[in-house]
């Protein structure tokens, strides 16, 4: 259990994700203990934890380049500190490991969002999970995003769908087998007073 690792360990699970409107990393990284996201427009999807840029974000443990989209992620768990190491990663800041959604055995759940926002923000989301018995689970959720900025010609249009199969064999073993197909398309402008000299 995590209160017996001795770690600076942060957890941010779906329901808070959902009641303040996350939809990426970005977002994400305004609520957590320590760290911001990088301001390179070019690398959306890196933090920086005490001050050092993390060279890549894991995602169920795996390194992922992707810009990660919330539509797919169960919980963010945030390892603070030079111990990141510990996990197979060597970023001295600390590491970041999104965690996607799988099959739930406990309910069936059938979820829309639509969401509105300023800069022509709108957004759609859909959430299924199926119990099959007491063994297998079936969850499936889909996003089509839009958003402009107040930076002229800048934008984002995000599409996507997961899907995740877990078999429970046993009552402490569940196989998981997840995919996803999604497309990004953006246009990022060039950020004002970065300081690339001290990288």
């Amino acid at each position: 259990e995590l209160k017996n690792v001795a770690n600076s360990i942060s957890l941010m699970n779906s329901q808070f994700m959902e009641d303040l409107a996350i939809i990426d990393i970005g977002e994400a990284s305004k609520w957590m203990v320590t760290g911001e996201e990088s301001p390179d427009p070019a690398q959306p999807n890196q933090l920086v934890l005490r001050g050092i840029r993390n060279s890549f974000a894991l995602r169920n443990g795996w390194i992922w380049y992707s810009p990660m989209d919330a539509y797919a992620t169960e919980r963010i768990e945030l390892l603070r500190g030079p111990n990141a190491f510990l996990y197979g990663e060597a970023d001295l800041g600390g590491a970041n490991n999104q965690v996607t959604k799988r099959g739930l055995f406990t309910r069936n759940v059938t979820r829309a969002k639509l969401m509105l926002g300023s800069d022509n923000f709108r957004r759609a989301e859909l959430d299924l999970n199926r119990r099959l018995g007491n063994k297998l689970a079936v969850r499936v959720s889909g996003v089509q995003s839009n958003n402009e900025s107040w930076i002229n010609n800048v934008r984002r249009d995000f599409r996507g769908v997961y899907g995740a199969l877990t078999y429970r064999p046993f009552r402490s073993t569940a196989i998981n087998i997840s995919a996803e197909h999604s497309k990004s398309t953006s246009v990022a402008a060039q950020g004002l007073f970065l300081d690339q000299y001290t990288y």
